[in-house]
């Protein structure tokens, strides 16, 4: 089953046993390494994100429709309310037909988030929603449509024939993170959005394996991770968690559901403000950093649900743009997670 792009994605810096300080012999961080990394970045919170006006990935980073203006705006939002991360998904499409012009955007977006105090995490590769894609302008966005136009990387059909597909992806890899690998203005790579969504399984171990040998062969600065995300992949979950410099995970909201019915109620979580904020300060202060799905209504269609919820969950859309002092409800009521930096419990 898909899930939906609804879910907080938390990232922790496990105190694993171990290691002397460095890089191990299979190219992951030791657990003191990883340690000295919260130790300089802190505590951060933040989002998913693309531009409202862009429906995916490739409308994000071509040329022809990359808006520095925009992305300056709303990272501005951002600011405003206290975010000091962001989660970025990239595009093998668009390198693939304009390697040095998607680079050079990357290093635009990298300015404007620095000059707003943001530091991003990058995503490459993703299995989640539309299976097909292709260069050039994108599908108009559907109205109510949960991500109607976010499409998978790399498309379902090239996958079959991995003897094309995985040198194009390795070069893709290996040349953004070489070009980045020492850029401070990221926070960490995300090598790989749910792999095994959308029916694919253990379909997605070869790339998943692939892209953490490509990664852990560069071995930027920045440390490297793949999202859990599920209980029902075990091989690819454990995977995962063996090779990642830190463990990330996606709550889904699973484990504030059970929070909410320990009572013996069903309230809805979203209605549930103290939960949300007890859970985050708990978070906080276990070093788990914390990004929220989506920051508003955009394009993609990420901000409406997969399933139809009742009207009384209209959770905020564009009232941000409308006024930031909303960011005191934004942190308790949508998300709890994003307290505005004016506001620290």
């Amino acid at each position: 089953m898909i899930m939906r792009k609804t879910a907080i994605f938390w990232v922790l810096v496990l105190l694993l046993t171990g290691c002397s300080e460095g890089i191990g012999p299979d190219g992951k961080w030791t657990s003191e390494k990883a340690n000295k990394w919260y130790e300089r970045t802190g505590w951060r919170s933040g989002c998913d994100y693309i531009p409202a006006n862009a429906i995916n990935q490739i409308e994000m980073w071509s040329n022809s429709t990359f808006d520095a203006e925009t992305i300056d705006r709303e990272l501005g939002w951002a600011e405003d309310l206290g975010f000091t991360t962001a989660r970025v998904y990239l595009s093998s499409v668009v390198w693939q037909h304009e390697p040095e012009t998607f680079k050079a955007r990357m290093d635009e977006f990298l300015t404007i988030s620095d000059r707003h105090g943001i530091k991003p995490v990058f995503v490459f590769f993703d299995d989640c929603w539309n299976a097909e894609s292709e260069y050039g302008p994108q599908p108009e966005p559907q109205p109510g449509v949960h991500n109607s136009g976010w499409v998978r990387d790399p498309a379902q059909s090239l996958r079959a024939d991995t003897t094309a597909l995985y040198p194009v992806l390795e070069a893709y890899v290996k040349d953004v993170l070489n070009t980045f690998k020492n850029d401070s203005r990221i926070l960490w790579w995300d090598l790989y959005n749910e792999p095994g969504n959308s029916n694919n399984g253990n379909s997605s171990l070869p790339l998943l394996k692939k892209v953490f040998h490509w990664a852990h062969e560069v071995r930027p600065s920045q440390p490297v991770s793949v999202g859990i995300w599920t209980d029902a992949l075990p091989e690819l979950s454990e995977l995962q968690a063996e090779n990642s410099d830190i463990i990330s995970y996606h709550d889904f909201l699973r484990n504030i559901l059970r929070a909410s019915r320990a009572s013996g109620s069903m309230a809805d979580p979203l209605s549930a403000p103290n939960i949300w904020q007890e859970r985050t300060i708990a978070l906080s202060r276990t070093h788990c950093q914390c990004l929220r799905s989506s920051m508003f209504l955009q394009s993609t269609g990420a901000s409406w649900p997969a399933r139809p919820i009742p009207s009384s969950h209209g959770m905020t859309r564009v009232l941000m743009r409308q006024s930031l002092n909303f960011g005191s409800m934004i942190s308790t009521v949508l998300t709890g997670l994003l307290f505005p930096k004016r506001r620290l419990p």
